[in-house]
């Protein structure tokens, strides 16, 4: 899922239950290239592998643990899950969410799991955390580092003043001088009672800036061949390259010379007349972002702040009442975007298949969630490093024991082709346009097929002459 310049990747529930469970993970897309793959284990787990340092990839697993009053079996098959994705990992591993458990500030009984700056609360899931963490030498970083108390606490209840330490940033003992800090975010408003918490980590910041160049770079502009079906616009791109070459001293320039004035012409016209639009890089995808919208989430942030400020119940009321009046702002815009994207479609489906069939293929995306995936014979996701490498091993072994066909004599004879040695006729060129294949990628010089087909009478001449020089 695309929202703004980012990437959400999650693992959830039936829409028919939501808001039961379910794990999220947005990522911005300057550094989806540092993604190797993610994967959603179930409701309440799931693994996302990134490339935080130059050669090292970690493995962060986002969680969201169940309530401290559900059932002990629930519970169990949390744990037990955990400890098998876990232990599947063999690189640097984060695991990040909400456990839904309160750890207390007592180090020392914890075997130093835990620092002596979290809260003195402790319940059942947080002996159930710092069991988990014991087995597996894991520290929880929130506890480590001394703050105020709202930078602290990662959940306030509005109105009650009931806060408490539920969301957790955790890792392994011998990576703690990766982590600098970790602390509750409260300016980032949410939505939630819950805050964002934020941990800086020892990263080399060159690298990032490369992966930046490398994401931003690849944007590029396309010119909107699929409006040449419109007769007006058609008439318009046929006359400005006629009258372009009309002018054109043909005697007076070299071969190189005429045919960059003529790929110009066609680029230029089509440009001209059809427009151009953005196409890869970190282009923003909501297309019913409007003005509108914009004043509204700036309005429901002010009245976030000044519930942070007094944390009435008042204050609180008020950014409820912001926040529902952006939420059916954006339903509405949305509503909106579907019926005109339809009647896009519509159009798009008798008059340029091609880009109706591309939109289709994007909306339908991948069919599974891993970026540069491995699968068994059966379909099944490989996650285990022994089994992805005996896979290749055996892939590969495969490809190579495949057995080329007998070449004879006579196939041989069959390659060769007649060199014509005479000039290339008008006719030629003619039944050549006509022969070419709508929607495939241009090369280098980015001549459409359809410009020439287009423009085949214009510039059959302009053709000939370049052919037989």
């Amino acid at each position: 899922m695309f929202v703004e310049d980012c990437t959400i990747m999650y693992s959830g529930v039936e829409s028919s239950i939501w808001a039961q469970a379910g794990v999220g993970c947005i990522v911005k897309n300057d550094f989806m290239s540092r993604i190797k793959r993610w994967k959603g284990i179930n409701e309440r787990i799931m693994v996302v592998e990134v490339r935080f340092d130059e050669d090292e990839f970690w493995t962060v697993i986002i969680v969201y643990g169940p309530n401290e009053n559900d059932n002990k079996n629930s519970k169990e098959k949390f744990w037990d899950e955990l400890q098998k994705v876990y232990e599947k990992s063999s690189s640097p591993i984060l695991i990040v969410g909400d456990l839904n458990a309160r750890v207390g500030n007592d180090a020392r009984n914890s075997n130093w799991v835990i620092g002596s700056f979290g809260e003195t609360i402790k319940n059942k899931n947080g002996e159930l955390l710092i069991d988990f963490c014991n087995s597996n030498g894991l520290i929880i970083l929130n506890t480590w580092f001394q703050h105020k108390e709202i930078n602290k606490f990662t959940r306030v209840a509005p109105g009650r003043n009931e806060k408490s330490i539920i969301d957790y940033i955790i890792t392994e003992k011998n990576l703690r001088n990766k982590i600098h800090d970790v602390k509750v975010s409260r300016l980032p408003e949410l939505g939630s009672d819950h805050f964002l918490v934020v941990a800086k980590m020892n990263l080399k910041e060159a690298n990032i800036s490369k992966d930046i160049m490398r994401a931003t770079s690849k944007e590029k502009r396309t010119v909107r061949t699929h409006k040449l079906v419109n007769e007006e616009i058609r008439s318009n791109f046929t006359k400005i390259t006629e009258e372009k070459f009309k002018g054109m001293g043909v005697q007076q320039q070299t071969l190189e010379q005429r045919w960059k004035f003529f790929k110009d012409t066609i680029y230029d016209a089509a440009r001209k007349v059809c427009g151009f639009t953005r196409t890869g890089g970190s282009k923003k995808r909501t297309s019913w972002w409007s003005e509108e919208i914009k004043l509204a989430i700036k309005e429901k942030k002010k009245l976030w702040k000044a519930y942070l400020a007094n944390s009435t119940s008042q204050s609180y009321e008020m950014y409820k009442q912001g926040r529902k009046l952006v939420k059916g702002i954006v339903k509405k815009a949305k509503v909106k975007e579907w019926e005109q994207f339809g009647e896009k479609m519509e159009e798009n489906s008798k008059q340029n298949q091609k880009l109706f069939y591309g939109v289709l293929k994007r909306m339908r995306g991948k069919t599974g969630g891993s970026l540069g995936q491995i699968m068994n014979k059966n379909g099944e996701l490989l996650t285990d490093p022994v089994d992805i490498a005996n896979r290749c091993g055996e892939y590969f072994s495969e490809l190579l024991e495949a057995h080329e066909p007998e070449v004879t004599a006579n196939d041989h004879r069959s390659n060769y082709i007649t060199i014509r040695d005479e000039d290339i006729s008008i006719q030629d060129v003619t039944a050549a346009i006509r022969k070419l294949k709508n929607g495939k990628a241009t090369g280098i010089d980015e001549i459409k097929a359809e410009w020439l087909k287009y423009l085949y009478g214009p510039i059959s001449d302009q053709i000939l002459l370049q052919y037989n020089e």
